[in-house]
C-alpha cells in the first residue's frame, strides 16, 4: 500500500478515511455484511476534508478505489474542475485504478471521473474490461465502457462483443442506454458488413423498431439475405408488422441476453450464427414453422 507520510495531516486523514471506505465495502461484496451506515458516515468525513486538501493523483486514485463519486465531485468543486491531478498514464495511480475496475465492479466513481474528461489507461487494453462485464454480467462495468467510448479505438468492436455475449442484467442496461440516447447500437452495428452481420444484431434492429433501409442498401441486403429475413424488413413498414414483430420479440433485453446460436424471430443460425445463413427454424415434425 502506497506511503502517505509525507502527506498533510489532512490529506493523510483523508486517505486513510478512504482506504476504510474501501475495505468496507470490500467487506459488504464478499461477506454480504451491511456496511452502508459506516459507509455513509466516513463519507461525510471525506466531503467535510476535500476542501482542505489538495488534489493529489494519490488523492484522486484513492477517492476512485473507495468509490465515492459524490465526493470526487466535492474535490472538483472546491478546486475548480480541470484543476484537480489526474494520475499520470504509467503512474502507480493509474495501475491501481486500471487494476480496480477489473477486480471490482465499484466503478462510478471511475465513470465520473471520465466523464469529468479524465482519461483512464487499461495497460492489457480493454479485453480484460469486457471479459468481466460478460463474466459477471456486471452493468456498472458497461458503463464505464461506454463513457470511455472517446479513449478506446476499438469501442464499436467492443460493445458488439458485449451483445454478443451479453448476461440478462447487461441486456438491460444495453437497451436503457439506447432508449436513453445514451448509446446508438444500430448505427454502431451498421458499420458492419451484411456479409458479417449476424443474426443477433440484425434482430436487435428489427426489435429496435429502426428503419434498416436508414443503414443499409436494400437490393444489397436482397443479394445477401434469404427471403425470409426480407420479409422481416418489409413487416416494419405497416404498423400490423410492427405489431407482429413485438408478439414475436417483445423483450429487447431478452434478446439481448439471447445466445448467438438462439432462434430470432422465428429465425435461427445455429452453424455461422450470420444474417445470411438465416433460415426458418425447424418444427417438432421437420417442417418449417409459420410464424406468419
Amino acid at each position: 500500500m502506497h506511503n502517505i507520510a509525507h502527506f498533510p495531516a489532512e490529506a493523510q486523514i483523508f486517505i486513510s478515511t478512504a482506504r476504510k471506505i474501501a475495505a468496507l465495502r470490500t467487506t459488504a461484496r464478499r461477506k454480504g455484511e451491511d456496511t452502508q451506515y459506516s459507509i455513509d458516515a466516513l463519507e461525510g468525513v471525506l466531503t467535510t476534508l476535500a476542501p482542505l486538501v489538495e488534489p493529489d493523483a494519490r488523492i484522486i486514485c484513492e477517492i476512485i478505489l473507495a468509490n465515492c463519486p459524490k465526493v470526487l465531485d466535492t474535490i472538483m468543486l472546491a478546486h475548480a474542475k480541470g484543476c484537480y491531478a489526474m494520475p499520470g498514464i504509467h503512474s502507480d495511480e493509474m495501475m491501481e485504478i486500471s487494476a480496480h475496475i477489473i477486480t471490482s465492479p465499484e466503478v462510478e466513481a471511475a465513470t465520473r471521473f471520465v466523464d469529468a474528461g479524465a482519461v483512464i489507461s487499461l495497460p492489457a487494453g480493454s479485453r480484460p474490461l469486457i471479459d468481466v462485464i460478460i463474466r459477471e454480467d456486471c452493468p456498472r462495468r458497461l458503463s464505464l465502457l461506454v463513457a470511455m467510448r472517446n479513449q478506446r479505438p476499438t469501442f464499436e468492436n467492443d460493445i458488439i462483443e458485449v451483445l454478443k455475449s451479453a448476461g440478462l442484467q447487461t441486456a438491460k442496461n444495453l437497451a436503457q442506454l439506447q432508449d436513453d440516447g445514451v448509446l446508438d447500437l444500430c448505427e454502431i452495428m451498421s458499420n458492419t458488413s451484411l456479409d458479417e452481420m449476424t443474426l443477433k444484431e440484425f434482430a436487435w434492429f428489427i426489435a429496435s423498431s429502426t428503419d434498416f433501409d436508414k443503414y443499409f442498401i436494400h437490393h444489397e441486403l436482397e443479394a445477401i439475405a434469404p427471403a425470409e429475413v426480407v420479409s422481416l424488413i418489409a413487416m416494419t413498414a405497416s404498423n400490423h408488422g410492427r405489431l407482429r414483430l413485438s408478439e414475436l420479440e417483445p423483450s429487447l433485453s431478452a434478446l439481448g441476453a439471447a445466445e448467438p446460436w438462439d432462434t430470432f424471430f422465428g429465425l435461427t443460425s445455429p452453424d455461422t450464427h450470420l444474417l445470411k445463413d438465416a433460415k426458418k427454424k425447424l418444427g417438432k415434425e421437420g417442417c418449417l414453422e409459420d410464424n406468419s
